[in-house]
């Protein structure tokens, strides 16, 4: 079986997670990885609530979500394809977005997960702890934390290790 390298891009659409596909992007065209999957993570709870304002089922809301959500993905993936020449899939997920990543870069033997450091919700963030760091702690793949926009591709990669 070839060795592949697949490049996890968890993103929520925040300014944070567009520098993270960006860098993945980087990343990806200087490690010659065969491909890039941009995961968007939906609170589990959601399409109920979109239900009951469409007065429609869960299911119906939950296929619309996604489908309106796959298709920002598929704009990304496209401008990642031609700026950086990879190709580039997109998946919606449903549940707690650390989980989600953490599980979906597992399944996919990721070779590397990118996330911006913050997500859309700063005030989130603040109380009940960032999805980023979360997915650090969990995640068994290297994650890469992008706060800000790179300057140029990277040259180096520092490692930081507690012995643990």
């Amino acid at each position: 079986m070839p060795n592949t390298k697949t490049i996890l891009v968890g993103t929520d659409f925040s300014k944070f997670s567009r520098r993270a596909e960006r860098s993945a992007g980087m990343l990806g065209a200087i490690l010659s990885c065969d491909s890039i999957e941009l995961l968007t993570v939906k609170e589990a709870g959601l399409p109920d609530a979109l239900a009951v304002l469409r007065k429609s089922t869960p299911a119906v809301a939950e296929a619309v979500l996604a489908d309106r959500t796959l298709g920002e993905l598929r704009l990304t993936c496209g401008q990642l394809e031609d700026n950086y020449g990879i190709p580039c899939t997109s998946s919606v997920k449903f549940g707690r977005p650390e989980q989600e990543i953490v599980a979906r870069a597992e399944e996919l033997s990721a070779t590397l997960t990118v996330i911006g450091a913050h997500g859309g919700n700063l005030l989130i963030d603040l109380f009940l702890g960032n999805t980023a760091d979360k997915v650090a702690r969990m995640s068994k793949t290297p994650v890469l934390l992008v706060r800000n926009e790179a300057a140029q591709p990277y040259r180096q990669v520092l490692i930081p290790v507690d012995f643990s």
